[in-house]
């Protein structure tokens, strides 16, 4: 899905390992939609006919804390500037090694402060792509596995696979989970991917899917951002 610029995939997962977590938003381990808008009672007036669960919020910012349908958790602040981000909520010390690996290892600046559904972080952000917003989680969870409910990843795209996943094999606490794999049938044939564990406790997917290239470009009403500037998974 190409959700305001962000593209963001929703995964299926099947069989007897997968697990449900009842994790509370901003607690760590969980993830969010971070939505700011001029406009916040406009998304809710929307919202409301969409069966979703909506908390008003005036401080620290004003807007609304929404529990949608599907599982999703959306915090909607009103900011001049309309944008959508994605939001991860870390542990105390993961959150601390995340400012240091994101801001050494992956080249991120940290920026501005955010806050969302209790839990406090900030805004990183690099020369391509698009920003990604920490939190300090709010209270200790279990993260998920990619294939439980509410499981989620980050994706950074690479122009070669296979040279980012020798870099982080270099860097200790990175380590891939099997090796680099390129999907030849389907909408997606020509994607070349492997997933990361991190020193900070969130895993990561190394991508690269060709713009322009893949199968369901020919006939979609509706596509991706390119990869080269950002998703978002």
């Amino acid at each position: 899905m190409n959700v305001r610029g962000i593209n963001l995939e929703l995964f299926e997962y099947a069989g007897a390992e997968r697990r449900s977590w009842d994790s509370p938003p901003g607690a760590a381990g969980s993830f969010c939609l971070l939505f700011q808008t001029p406009n916040p009672d406009r998304v809710i007036a929307r919202l409301y006919n969409e069966n979703a669960t909506v908390r008003p919020i005036e401080h620290p910012i004003n807007g609304y804390e929404v529990a949608l349908p599907s599982g999703i958790h959306l915090a909607i602040q009103h900011k001049p500037v309309e944008r959508l981000l994605g939001a991860v909520a870390l542990g105390r010390y993961d959150f601390a090694k995340a400012q240091h690996e994101l801001t050494s290892t992956l080249a991120f600046g940290q920026d501005e402060a955010i806050t969302a559904f209790g839990a406090t972080g900030y805004l990183f952000s690099s020369k391509h792509g698009l920003p990604l917003a920490v939190l300090h989680g709010s209270s200790p969870s279990p993260r998920p596995a990619n294939s439980d409910v509410g499981g989620h990843h980050v994706a950074f795209h690479a122009d070669d696979v296979d040279q980012a996943v020798n870099f982080f094999r270099s860097i200790t606490g990175y380590s891939t989970l099997g090796e680099p794999e390129t999907i030849t049938d389907g909408p997606i044939a020509g994607d070349r991917w492997v997933y990361l564990n991190s020193p900070f406790g969130l895993q990561l997917e190394i991508i690269n899917m060709p713009d322009g290239a893949l199968p369901y470009e020919k006939d979609a009403a509706a596509l991706r951002t390119p990869i080269a500037i950002g998703a978002f998974s």
